[in-house]
């Protein structure tokens, strides 16, 4: 989804460098330029006005955490939702974004951890009826579009809950890699395991046998990932799921789904539930026959998958749908605090929407001058 967002934000800025631009964008072409010759900013202690650029349609704002390095996925998540309620105000109303506003440009704000490595990022956009709203890439009908953000459901955040699994090894801190060892793992499957890992959050790993003394070809385990939600809807949600199956036979040996997908309801939220059978090489060469219990469930503006793996031969089922009966979604509204936000802060909130403003009517003043 980050390469089709790339992607169209990319177009626009391709096709306008290859055009001739009006006067109007060669102004605020200027303006932009003046304005970055002033930045990098600093707002406070730890937070940078870091660049400006303009590109019809598009003004690029980044800002720096100058004293936090990235932490985590789910800490970037938490800080995008912090900072969510006061990204919109600052474009609507600052005076120095006016002409940008009055000519139509979009806006990309980037937020920087101080290795300046992208933490998390908004696209506004304006609507209809004339105000920028935040807007992000969803699936819609099996084409990919700019649509706006449902604050509400985009704030709503589910906990998961379940009983854990008495006698089991907790291993969500463990590397995956290090799971690898006692199966013969091609290096193409290691990759795809690892890449799936990468796009969201590990909430849970727990494993039967301690992995660190475990001697078998494979150890049972069980894996809840928490990733973003691209749909607007069930009925494009589960179509992706139906298309999982035609990936994983180019990835595993033999796979197979043993039942179909199905609708199924935990703790009274809709998704989807199947089994998948497939083989994985031990050390030794030989095939192991695997089968996975799995959920999957769209929860706000996350999904959860929940597997439930073993050797086929396994008695893991009965335990398995257990603990499937016991998990509970709790939701809630809004998000942890983070020692790094510093977003909820009125005199922040003044002193950013203060100094783009300056930067911005000094440069203006300053090409008037010209």
């Amino acid at each position: 989804m980050k390469k089709l967002l790339l992607i169209l934000i990319g177009l626009p800025l391709l096709f306008s460098s290859c055009s001739m631009q009006t006067e109007k964008e060669k102004e605020l072409s200027e303006i932009c330029n003046k304005i970055n010759s002033l930045t990098p900013m600093m707002i406070n202690d730890s937070f940078e006005f870091s660049s400006i650029e303009c590109d019809f349609p598009m003004v690029n704002l980044k800002y720096r955490y100058t004293e936090y390095e990235m932490e985590s996925y789910e800490v970037n998540e938490e800080m995008k939702l912090k900072t969510l309620p006061e990204v919109e105000a600052p474009i609507n109303n600052n005076e120095g974004f006016k002409d940008f506003r009055d000519a139509g440009y979009t806006f990309f704000l980037e937020y920087l951890d101080k290795k300046n490595q992208q933490l998390f990022s908004f696209h506004l956009r304006k609507s209809s009826d004339g105000i920028y709203k935040i807007v992000e890439l969803k699936e819609v009908n099996g084409t990919y579009e700019l649509v706006e953000i449902d604050k509400n459901e985009w704030n709503k955040f589910y906990e998961i809950e379940f009983e854990k699994p008495e006698g089991w090894f907790d291993v969500t801190d463990k590397s995956t890699k290090g799971l690898f060892e006692n199966v013969g793992y091609s290096e193409k499957q290691k990759e795809f395991i690892l890449n799936i890992e990468s796009k969201g959050l590990l909430v849970s790993r727990f494993s039967k046998y301690d992995p660190d003394n475990f001697l078998g070809n494979h150890n049972p385990t069980i894996n809840i990932l928490r990733s973003d939600n691209p749909f607007t809807n069930h009925k494009d949600f589960k179509n992706y799921i139906l298309n999982q199956p035609e990936l994983f036979k180019t990835i595993f040996n033999n796979y197979k789904l043993e039942s179909e997908l199905n609708d199924v309801k935990l703790d009274g939220l809709n998704g989807y539930t199947y089994i998948e059978l497939f083989e994985l090489p031990s050390l030794v060469n030989e095939l192991i026959k695997i089968k996975s219990w799995c959920y999957v469930i769209p929860v706000g503006r996350y999904f959860y998958q929940i597997h439930f793996t073993a050797r086929e031969s396994s008695n893991s089922h009965q335990l398995f749908n257990s603990l499937s009966k016991s998990i509970k979604f709790k939701e809630r509204m809004g998000s942890i605090e983070s020692k790094y936000d510093i977003t909820n802060n009125p005199a922040f909130q003044k002193m950013k929407k203060e100094s783009i403003d300056r930067l911005m009517e000094k440069a203006k003043i300053e090409f008037k001058k010209e």
